[in-house]
């Protein structure tokens, strides 16, 4: 029987992601608990994720109007790096 909070070393029916996790030693049950920390911290009534989603719409919008793809870019960065 194996230990869910080892990473399996049996890379031939593995995912690309699970792979990765392999290689760098994170188990499945780190995993979930990544998952689930990051979903119970992140809610739609948060304020500044309205401020930055209303911010980032008015920069692309800009990108629009100046019709510059750099800037449209630049709105959906700090999105996705939160």
């Amino acid at each position: 029987m194996s230990d869910p909070t080892k990473p399996t070393a049996n890379p031939t029916n593995l995912t690309l992601r699970d792979r990765f996790a392999v290689k760098l030693g994170v188990s499945a049950q780190r995993k979930a608990d990544v998952y689930l920390e990051l979903s119970r911290s992140t809610t739609l009534t948060d304020p500044s994720y309205w401020l930055q989603t209303l911010f980032a719409a008015g920069i692309a919008t800009l990108g629009l109007v100046l019709n510059s793809s750099a800037v449209i870019i630049g709105a959906v960065l700090p999105k996705s790096c939160r």
